[in-house]
């Protein structure tokens, strides 16, 4: 089964590679308003690419039966548009292919489970320093997450938010966000602010307390780094990181993650396809060159199940839940 999916992907990654031959791509993160509210300086954005994609080989589907096996590939590209010490314009592309070889059917309305799920977005920031040193700016993207992409306007995705970062003395600050999405896990169409102050004791620590984020990143020595975020309603990542040698280090990780699709032909246009996951692992990160970077990473998926529906109480309606199993991925990263 794995040959077989391998084997279907080469024209999923050709119609991604194509466009954007000769042209710089995305590393985007959970996050668009993160590291900008949290960056003092403007005028230093880097083009960055990256590749990633996780292998889930074949595995039981319970109750129903079958098996299910899965590929997945992120390509995103930050890209600086004009930049200097006072404003900051940039463009971003997301990605995401999920090729699944599967023959199950979504149990309540036995409608085959898709091929093909795809989220691809498209977007530009800014942010302006003003005169008392705020920081301001906003985030617009807008794009399709669905198994056929851009079907109708049903399938469409758009994401706005606008930040405000007030500093506090040389190393703390004061955030303010507000965000719409309507592709959210939660409280879709629905502008959602946020508040939440950065604290940076020293070079070691960093942590942002708040609402909607949590996050720290923490190194009891120079060798050593500790990360973990929070993001509503069920999105988490812990991480330890040990550097063995100057450019090579070595990590353990959890994460607990989900998506949201929005199938074409769906009866319901307020019903996602939903997909929560799980897992532990490590592996090891390596800056080959100046700038490139390479990450190897093995662990054990768990807790993974689709359904679809309008929200997390749904999670018993369409539902195919897949058996634990080992997955492996791999990541680069390059930046100029």
């Amino acid at each position: 089964m794995e040959r077989r999916l391998l084997e279907r992907l080469i024209l999923p990654v050709l119609m991604i590679l194509v466009p954007l031959a000769g042209f710089p791509v995305p590393p985007a993160g959970a996050s668009q308003e993160l590291p900008a509210l949290l960056q003092p300086d403007l005028g230093r954005v880097r083009t960055k690419i990256a590749w990633e994609g996780t292998l889930a080989p074949s595995q039981r589907i319970d109750r129903t039966g079958g098996d299910f096996a899965s590929f997945r590939q992120d390509f995103s590209l930050l890209l600086p548009i004009r930049q200097n010490s006072d404003d900051e314009w940039t463009a971003t592309a997301h990605i995401r292919h999920d090729g699944i070889e599967t023959g199950a059917a979504l149990p309540d309305t036995g409608e085959r489970f898709p091929a093909d799920l795809w989220d691809m977005r498209f977007g530009a920031g800014y942010r302006h320093r003003h005169d008392d040193g705020r920081i301001s700016g906003g985030y617009f993207s807008i794009g399709s997450a669905s198994d056929k992409p851009f079907n109708s306007s049903r399938e469409d995705t758009v994401q706005a938010s606008a930040f405000l970062r007030l500093p506090r003395g040389e190393r703390n600050a004061w955030l303010l966000l507000l965000s719409y999405s309507n592709n959210r896990e939660f409280l879709n169409h629905v502008p959602l602010p946020g508040v939440a102050y950065y604290w940076s004791p020293s070079d070691s620590f960093r942590g942002v307390i708040g609402v909607p984020y949590l996050w720290f990143s923490y190194k009891p020595r120079k060798d050593i780094t500790l990360e973990a975020s929070y993001l509503p309603v069920r999105t988490v990542h812990a991480e330890a990181a040990f550097r063995v040698l100057d450019r090579c280090s070595l990590f353990a990780a959890f994460d607990w993650l989900n998506r949201r699709y929005m199938r074409a032909g769906r009866n319901d246009s307020e019903h996602g396809l939903f997909y929560y996951e799980k897992r532990v692992g490590g592996g090891l990160r390596i800056e080959t060159i100046s700038d490139v970077f390479l990450e190897l990473e093995g662990g054990y998926a768990f807790d993974r199940f689709y359904f679809e529906g309008k929200d997390y109480s749904d999670r018993d309606r369409n539902r195919l839940d897949i058996n634990d199993g080992p997955y492996l991925s791999a990541k680069v990263v390059l930046q100029f």
